[in-house]
């Protein structure tokens, strides 16, 4: 008794799909830590724009999200600049808005989009030197995050990678 053209197909259906679910989550653990340290890198820019050019803080959010070009950390801060255009809308309003938006294409875990919610209290509402000590400490929680992201990558984009094909073939076996 073989299996039927329905079957095989369906197989090949249910297979594809846990495989793709494996690689997108695999994709997501591995860009985690380039994408987190994107975000350090476009904070420190932003940290410069309002410590030292003391630029206004819709330029200043506009220049960190061009240091990140051509990424979703750029677009997160681009979102953040076009939100805080708009009248009577403040930073905090943008870049939550905007976190929320891109929280997921910056591969970010709640942990680090908390932190920059955290931040967005601060940007904004304070003076210059305590939005660059604002700025300081994020960028040090999110470095210790991606050192802690680096770590799971290594250990476990293969084993989500495998695990995806892996419960295919069981499903495929347990409706066979």
């Amino acid at each position: 008794m073989g299996i039927s053209y329905e079957q095989w197909v369906g197989s090949a259906a249910v297979l594809a799909a846990t495989t793709l679910i494996g690689q997108a989550l695999a994709n997501r653990i591995r860009d985690r830590p380039s994408n987190l340290r994107r975000l350090c890198s476009s904070l420190r820019v932003l940290q410069t724009e309002i410590g030292f050019r003391r630029a206004p803080l819709r330029d200043a959010l506009m220049r960190a999200g061009a240091a990140a070009r051509g990424t979703p950390v750029a677009k997160l801060f681009e979102d953040a600049a076009e939100k805080l255009a708009k009248p009577g809308s403040t930073a905090v309003d943008g870049l939550v808005a905007a976190v929320y938006k891109h929280r997921l294409a910056c591969s970010m875990e709640l942990e680090d989009a908390q932190v920059m919610i955290d931040l967005a209290q601060s940007l904004g509402a304070t003076g210059a030197s305590d939005q660059v000590a604002s700025l300081q400490a994020s960028i040090a929680m999110l470095e210790a995050r991606e050192r802690e992201a680096l770590i799971a990558r290594d250990r476990f984009a293969r084993v989500y990678r495998t695990l995806g094909i892996l419960a295919g073939v069981v499903v495929v076996i347990l409706l066979i």
